[in-house]
């Protein structure tokens, strides 16, 4: 699709949506892969006219458990790192001073809040948390959201979820470990040109 066809399309979704501000129209018409109707029921489904109120804030989803699936065994009092992959799901990037910080449940962490860099629309990043399991067995859960401040927490997330559970035959940290000493005893062929280094992820790390 050229760039003047795009330009209809979005002529066509202000004509039918009165009042709603362009870059809203061309979101979710890029959302939904520039077909009309689609982007409109999404529109309206999204919240219709408030969608422009909320067009320009910062949003974010949840895109999957990197490491530390829900309910995944770990050995009482063991550290251990949990990593999720999250997206900006707005139009603008996120603040600078955006942070993941610790809402409700099991206190199993070291910090109550982690920097996150600020990610770019449609952009994603792995953010870790460093914790520590609990000594008595069972099963636990701590929640975290996404938010920065103006004086107050603005939230720009929907909570999102560390669930373990401590049991004493627990291997998961093991296997972490494992895989960090494979990767850094990891070495190219002899007479072989070294790969290039990997793009670095965008990992928040404690303030």
């Amino acid at each position: 699709m050229n760039t003047s066809e795009k330009g209809a399309l979005l002529e066509q979704f202000c004509m039918v949506v009165p009042g709603v501000q362009r870059d809203t129209a061309q979101f979710f018409l890029e959302a939904n892969n520039w077909t009309l109707q689609a982007a409109i029921a999404s529109f309206f489904d999204s919240g219709g006219v408030n969608a422009n109120m909320s067009s320009r804030n910062p949003l974010a989803e949840f895109v999957c458990d990197v490491t530390i699936g829900e309910g995944e065994s770990v050995p009482p009092e063991t550290r251990f790192q949990k990593t999720w992959r999250l997206r900006n799901s707005g139009l603008e990037p996120w603040p600078e001073n955006s942070m993941l910080t610790f809402i409700q449940g099991h206190p199993m962490h070291a910090h109550p809040y982690v920097r996150v860099p600020p990610l770019s629309p449609g952009a994603t990043a792995d953010v870790s948390v460093e914790m520590q399991s609990p000594a008595e067995p069972g099963m636990y859960v701590s929640s975290w959201r996404l938010c920065y401040h103006e004086g107050v927490p603005r939230y720009f997330s929907e909570e999102i979820w560390a669930v373990i559970s401590v049991d004493i035959s627990g291997t998961l940290p093991l296997l972490q470990q494992f895989a960090a000493t494979s990767v850094s005893h990891a070495r190219p062929a002899p007479h072989a040109a070294a790969p290039p280094a990997p793009t670095q992820p965008l990992v928040a790390h404690p303030y």
